[in-house]
């Protein structure tokens, strides 16, 4: 199995302390369990806009690209 961490936008200083602990308890599962986990931060920054849809809490299609070709890498090692 894999486990994808694709971090939420976020401006507060709250909100990113609570998707900082969201994030560790996925990977610390994830080790847990033998999973993979793919840190998705390493191609999407939190507070670059064009990675966002412009409604809602969802990828962009350039987010959505980022996050599919960073698991196609991780995948291939």
């Amino acid at each position: 199995g894999i486990i994808v961490y694709i971090p939420r936008i976020s401006s507060l200083d709250e909100d990113r302390a609570k998707n900082d602990l969201y994030k560790l308890q996925l990977k610390n599962s994830s080790e847990f369990l033998g999973i993979t986990f793919i840190d998705g931060e390493k191609v999407i920054k939190k507070n670059v806009k064009e990675n966002y849809a412009p409604y809602g809490l969802h990828l962009s299609r350039e987010g959505y690209k980022k996050i599919a070709n960073l698991i196609v890498d991780s995948l291939k090692k």
